[in-house]
């Protein structure tokens, strides 16, 4: 991850944390969505893909995939 991707990920943790109390507001998410840099790693993708997918339906199943994506990009 370049460091832009590493600014813009930052976010991602309170905006997480933020869903699991509130699941249907995705306002938030699509926000950070519009802010990503244009160019992102190829480690991002499967995140990237299920973030789009859940502001979309909002469902909890979802979450539950984005958190898991988000927790293996650390590994």
């Amino acid at each position: 991850m370049d460091t832009a991707e590493a600014e813009w990920m930052k976010e991602f943790d309170t905006i997480l944390k933020e869903l699991i109390t509130n699941p249907t507001n995705v306002t938030q998410l699509e926000q950070w969505l519009a802010k990503s840099p244009e160019e992102l790693s190829q480690a991002l993708a499967p995140l990237i893909d299920k973030v789009k997918a859940y502001t979309a339906k909002a469902e909890m199943v979802d979450l539950l995939k984005i958190w898991y994506q988000y927790v293996n990009l650390s590994k």
